[in-house]
């Protein structure tokens, strides 16, 4: 009777531990958290919040039309009447997301018979996290030193291939700046540079964070021992600033139609003409300030005509290192140290101040135009840049022999 009792038993115990394992396949083939009703918040089905049903039996709805589902080893199976689909899925809460092989991705939130309002709570609270993310995003930082080009720490490209490049694009810089644009409520960058970088680098970097729609720039370099900073404001003309006249405005156009319109050859023409017009007026209002810097001198353009070229080279005052206004007789002249010493950057600065307080009156007055051999240093830049604000002309354009 023992051994009956016992059998019995055993027996009993194996039924018990089969019928879980029975329920327990049963439950990962069709998980009861998955069973009720969806609805898509993002990826593609979100477009028409697309509704999905999944029973328990393994049968459900998607979009209206009959399926069967499962899962097994972490993917989820559908088969509708004209097509089967496995894919990973994850459930976290409230939200079960479907990643699919080619790595699209949707997401859908549970919901009972409103599921359209469903949708929209999740939509109002998505755009919320994400302002909020945006809100709390730093401005990114740009660092460049001799051998690499790093935004916020990591590494884009090295500084060698952007040197040696002629496009003053650098794809893999506005790559990075894009991508942290979209998540960013300013539209400001930092940048770090190395003071004794070529001067072509640092136009490419600007160039391309301003095409990046970082217009507000900031940029830091040791000058003297101590950090210096300047700021730039990066404009890029807008479609609809284009308005020659009434019969050639262009109204608040897309982007294709603005290329289709300027790219007829009708509006070219138009363009030709109304520049010239422009031009001609102008030419003998404006100063069309221009200071251009090289190795061994800097020289100024007012209204077409040059000023005297001002010779410089390094020299001590003491225990401080200049570069100092050097006086040449003719071309061959070596020249000698102007005494006492001069800055010629000094020098420089109180040209600019004559030449503004001159022609004040000018269409341009505040506007000047830096000219830089691509090898000048950019510490060198950066003193022209910050004499040419103090004189008056806070509007500077970069521009780079190369």
């Amino acid at each position: 009777m023992k051994t009956q009792n016992m059998l019995i038993s055993v027996f009993g115990t194996a039924f018990i531990a089969l019928l879980l394992l029975t329920m327990s396949c049963d439950a990962a083939n069709n998980p009861s958290a998955l069973v009720g009703r969806w609805v898509a918040v993002s990826g593609p089905d979100a477009v028409w919040n697309v509704r999905l049903e999944l029973l328990s039996d393994g049968t459900g709805i998607h979009a209206g039309n009959a399926i069967t589902w499962k899962t097994e080893n972490g993917r989820f199976y559908i088969t509708a009447s004209d097509k089967a689909k496995a894919m990973g899925y994850k459930l976290q809460g409230s939200v079960l997301t479907f990643t699919e092989d080619n790595g699209i991705i949707t997401k859908y939130t549970k919901c009972n018979n409103d599921c359209g309002e469903t949708a929209e709570k999740y939509a109002e609270a998505e755009n919320a996290a994400r302002l909020d993310s945006i809100a709390k995003a730093p401005d990114p930082k740009i660092e460049v030193t001799r051998d690499l080009i790093s935004v916020d720490g990591k590494k884009v490209v090295k500084t060698a291939k952007v040197e040696k490049q002629d496009s003053f694009f650098i794809e893999e810089l506005y790559n990075v700046l894009q991508s942290k644009r979209k998540m960013a409520k300013n539209n400001k960058v930092q940048i770090q540079i190395d003071p004794n970088m070529s001067s072509n680098v640092f136009f490419k970097i600007i160039t391309t964070s301003g095409t990046a729609s970082y217009t507000d720039i900031s940029y830091t370099s040791k000058v003297n021992g101590s950090n210096h900073t300047e700021r730039i404001n990066f404009s890029i003309p807008k479609f609809s600033e284009v308005n020659l006249d009434e019969s050639f405005s262009i109204p608040e156009l897309s982007e294709e139609e603005f290329m289709e319109k300027i790219n007829s050859k009708e509006f070219m023409e138009k363009i030709n003409e109304r520049l010239l017009e422009r031009e001609q007026k102008k030419i003998h209002e404006e100063i069309k300030l221009t200071v251009a810097i090289s190795k061994n001198y800097i020289e100024i353009w007012v209204r077409g005509g040059s000023l005297p070229k001002i010779f410089y080279k390094e020299c001590q005052d003491g225990k401080t290192t200049k570069q100092c206004v050097l006086h040449k007789e003719s071309r061959e002249d070596p020249g000698k140290i102007e005494m006492p010493v001069r800055s010629v950057y000094d020098e420089l600065a109180k040209s600019l101040i004559n030449i503004h307080n001159r022609y004040i009156d000018s269409p341009d007055a505040d506007k000047i135009v830096i000219l830089a051999d691509g090898d000048i240093a950019i510490w060198k830049v950066l003193q022209l840049h910050h004499k040419a604000r103090t004189a008056g002309f806070p509007k500077v354009n970069f521009m780079s022999l190369n």
